[in-house]
C-alpha cells in the first residue's frame, strides 16, 4: 500500500512541478526576451539570435526558480490531498501523516537530483556556447571588450584583451612587480597557447624597469612560461561565479587563497552551491512537519500562506546572513549555515511538542 501511495504522490508532485516550472519559468524567459531585445541595437544579433540565447538560459532560470517552483509544488500537492479529501482516506487506510510526508520527500529528493545536475553540468556547458557564440556575433562590439580581465597571479598582474578559446589568448600584458611592489618587467605577448602544462608565448617584447626608467628591451620569437595559472582559472575568471560548477568554483578560491586575494563571496557562492539541495530539503521538511502537524486542522489557504512565508523568511535570512558575512569577519560556512540551523531547530522543537 505505501509503495502504490509513492507512485501516487510522485506522479501528482510531478504534474504540479511541472506546471510550476513551466509557467514561472515562462514568464521569466519572456520578461528577459523582451529586455535582451531592447539591448539590440547595441549587439550585432538578430530576433532568432536572441530567442537562441534565451533557450540557453533556461537552465539558469530553472536554477534559480527551483526553491519557489518546489514550495509551490508542495503546497499544491498538499491542497489537492486535501481538497479532494485524498488526505482522510488515505489516514483511514492505515497509512499515517509521516509516511505520507516521507512519500513527498521522496518526490522532492528525485527533483533534487535533477537540480543538482543542471547546476554542475548543465549550467557551465551552457554559458560556454552562449560565450562564444555572443563572441561570433560581436567579435569587434563592446561585449569582447566587457571581457578584458586583469588577472593576479603571485608577483604578476596580467591584462588579457582576446578571451575566445581560454587555452588560447591573444594581446597578453604580464607586469611583474618587485619585493616593493615596484614595476620591473614588463612582457607585451602577441599570442599565447597552453601546452603540456606549461603556456607557450609568442612575438615577445620583454622590457627591464629600474627606477622609472627603461634599463633594457629585448624580443623574443618565443619563450616558455611556467605558471599555476591555468586556461580553466582564467574561464573561471571570465565567467560570473554563480555559472561556475561547484569544482570550478572550489578549484578558483583554491587559486584566490594561494595568491592572496579576496575570496570571501566566492566562498558563499560555492556553500550555497554545494547545500543549497540539503537546505531546500529542510525547509520542506520543516513545512511538511508544521503543516500535518500544529495546522493540520486549519484551512488549506492557511497552510499555504504559512508555508510561502516560511520560505520567503527563509530566503530574505539567508541573503541578510550572507551579506554580514562578507562585511564581518564571521567565517563563510557558519553564515551560510545560519538560516538551516534555525530551521534544525524548530524541527527539533516540533519533535518534541507535537508527534507527526
Amino acid at each position: 500500500m505505501f509503495k502504490i501511495l509513492d507512485r501516487y504522490i510522485f506522479y501528482l508532485f510531478f504534474k504540479t512541478t511541472f506546471s510550476t516550472l513551466c509557467m514561472l519559468v515562462s514568464f521569466s524567459s519572456i520578461v528577459k526576451f523582451i529586455d535582451r531585445i531592447r539591448q539590440i541595437q547595441n549587439f550585432s544579433l538578430s530576433l532568432l539570435d536572441i530567442a537562441y540565447l534565451t533557450i540557453l538560459s533556461l537552465p539558469k532560470e530553472i536554477e534559480e526558480l527551483f526553491p519557489i517552483v518546489i514550495l509551490i509544488s508542495t503546497l499544491w500537492s498538499i491542497g489537492i490531498l486535501e481538497i479532494n479529501k485524498e488526505t482522510i482516506a488515505i489516514e483511514l487506510s492505515g497509512i499515517s501523516r509521516t509516511q505520507i510526508s516521507a512519500s513527498i520527500l521522496k518526490s522532492i529528493f528525485v527533483f533534487l537530483l535533477i537540480y543538482i545536475f543542471i547546476i554542475e553540468w548543465i549550467i557551465p556547458k551552457n554559458q560556454k556556447i552562449e560565450y562564444y557564440y555572443l563572441y561570433s556575433k560581436n567579435k569587434n562590439s563592446q561585449i569582447l571588450k566587457r571581457n578584458n580581465l586583469w588577472i593576479k597571479n603571485k608577483n604578476h598582474f596580467i591584462f588579457i584583451y582576446d578571451t575566445l578559446y581560454f587555452d588560447s589568448l591573444s594581446k597578453i600584458n604580464i607586469y611583474t612587480l618587485n619585493s616593493n611592489n615596484q614595476i620591473e618587467e614588463i612582457y607585451y605577448i602577441n599570442h599565447a597557447f597552453y601546452k603540456d602544462k606549461k603556456w607557450i608565448l609568442y612575438k615577445v617584447k620583454k622590457i627591464k624597469i629600474f627606477e622609472n626608467k627603461i634599463i633594457e628591451s629585448k624580443k623574443f620569437d618565443k619563450i616558455f612560461w611556467n605558471t599555476d595559472l591555468v586556461p580553466k582559472t582564467i574561464q573561471s575568471i571570465a565567467f560570473p561565479p554563480e555559472t561556475l560548477s561547484i569544482i570550478n568554483l572550489y578549484n578558483y578560491i583554491y587559486y584566490l587563497k594561494n595568491n592572496a586575494q579576496v575570496y570571501k563571496k566566492y566562498q558563499i557562492i560555492f556553500w550555497n552551491k554545494l547545500f543549497s539541495p540539503l537546505f531546500i530539503f529542510i525547509i520542506m521538511l520543516t513545512i511538511l512537519r508544521i503543516v500535518f502537524g500544529k495546522l493540520y486542522y486549519y484551512n488549506i489557504k492557511i497552510k499555504i500562506l504559512f508555508g510561502i512565508s516560511l520560505g520567503f523568511i527563509f530566503y530574505f535570512l539567508n541573503n541578510i546572513c550572507n551579506s554580514i558575512t562578507i562585511i564581518y569577519p564571521i567565517p563563510t560556512s557558519l553564515g551560510v549555515f545560519i538560516p538551516a540551523f534555525i530551521l534544525i531547530g524548530i524541527n527539533l522543537i516540533i519533535k518534541k511538542k507535537i508527534h507527526v
